[in-house]
């Protein structure tokens, strides 16, 4: 004989209210994760977003993993918006009293396998991508208050009462649907896809090519792991608008790939002060910007300048890349002393005269393992391109 489970009583229990809010808040920062990885993944999000508090805690970094998306360029937060917002709706059923055990149950399954799933994802962060998201904790603790507050109100098992599944397959619809929605709603956040015959077309135009070995000495600025298989070498211009954004899709690829790729800036300024190439004025603050990256580095503090001289790209002008070097921590009299010194001058000329060798005539151009990209490509490219050259021996640019 099949035990007979008590009636719920007719007064809706605040907790169900407090899963209804932790759920709308779930669909929220799922939201906000989703735009991030797709500014990232264009290229648009800048070096670091409001999510980005250093090595161990990086949005960026997390979301430029592959482990941010699921399938097919579908972000893994675009699934968790439409599992909050099945929650939601699921707990809401769980109101009337005639569908509060079926409710109660549904509500907690899918907020078992949401924590479940956040502990797995939380060893990936932890062991794998080895950094964490502050977003994505935030929502591991609302898929355990959810669980504990749905735990807190009994659910019963199917021993003690059948499951019924007329009310079943509604909460099933209603989690598929959810997820539906939420996937196409938040696809209108992608710009213009890339597909895939694009990719592999372009990859294959990039690898076709010969490549060339180009010098970098050991005091080169260097971005990510100086002994990494791939080598991006970045032929560049702080003045230049897409050079700014190829930077940020560079620092991009960093993230994605950690301790496999290393982005070496060789200076090209569009400024007739130090690049005998120009016959007319462009930049007139392009050479005293490679100038201060260049003294940056010798103060160990060249990533910083890099980055701050591109985020306020909009800004520059003559005497304005010194001012942000010295806001970003340079000792004043050290820099002046560099920026001065016959040898800052040499190493930008160098870098110029690679570029010249090399038949570089705009920037962004960028040589990876030698390899000639001209320009910004989608971050699917680059994935591409470095994947396939992750499994070739090291050719290049040392």
């Amino acid at each position: 004989m099949t035990p007979t489970a008590k009636p719920h009583s007719s007064k809706t229990p605040v907790r169900l209210y407090l899963v209804a809010a932790l759920s709308v808040a779930g669909m929220i920062l799922s939201g906000v994760l989703t735009h991030q990885y797709y500014q990232i993944r264009e290229g648009t999000a800048g070096f670091r977003t409001f999510c980005n508090f250093g090595q161990t805690m990086n949005c960026d970094a997390v979301a430029a993993s592959s482990y941010a998306e699921l399938f097919a360029g579908l972000p893994l937060s675009s699934f968790a918006a439409g599992w909050y917002l099945a929650l939601l709706v699921v707990t809401l059923m769980a109101i009337p009293r005639d569908w509060r055990r079926e409710g109660i149950r549904g509500a907690f399954a899918l907020t078992a396998v949401a924590t479940l799933l956040s502990i797995v994802y939380f060893f990936i962060m932890a062991s794998v991508i080895k950094t964490f998201c502050l977003f994505c904790l935030i929502l591991d603790g609302i898929n355990l208050a959810a669980l504990g507050l749905l735990l807190s109100l009994r659910p019963e098992s199917p021993k003690r009462a059948p499951l019924e599944w007329a009310k079943w397959k509604t909460v099933i619809w209603v989690t598929l649907g959810s997820l539906v929605v939420a996937l196409v709603m938040l696809k209108q956040l992608e710009g213009r896809p890339v597909d895939r015959t694009t990719v592999m077309q372009t990859a294959d135009s990039v690898l076709s090519g010969t490549p060339v070995s180009i010098a970098v000495s050991d005091d080169q600025p260097v971005l990510g792991a100086k002994n990494a298989p791939v080598t991006i070498v970045e032929f560049s211009d702080f003045q230049c608008p897409y050079c700014r954004v190829g930077a940020v899709m560079v620092n991009t690829v960093l993230n994605r790939f950690p301790g496999q790729v290393r982005v070496v800036l060789k200076n090209y300024p569009l400024d007739m002060a130090c690049n005998p190439a120009l016959t007319r004025a462009m930049h007139t603050a392009a050479c005293e910007s490679a100038k201060t990256t260049y003294c940056a580095g010798k103060q160990g503090k060249f990533a910083e300048v890099y980055e701050s001289l591109f985020e306020h790209q909009a800004t520059l002008r003559p005497g304005r890349p010194v001012e942000l070097a010295k806001e970003a921590g340079l000792n004043a009299d050290q820099l002046a002393a560099c920026m001065d010194h016959p040898d800052t001058g040499v190493a930008i000329a160098k870098d110029i005269q690679d570029g010249n060798s090399v038949g570089v005539n705009s920037t962004p151009t960028f040589f990876l393992n030698g390899y000639r990209v001209e320009g910004v490509y989608p971050l699917p490219v680059w994935v591409e391109v470095i994947e396939r050259l992750l499994r070739q021996p090291r050719t290049g640019s040392r």
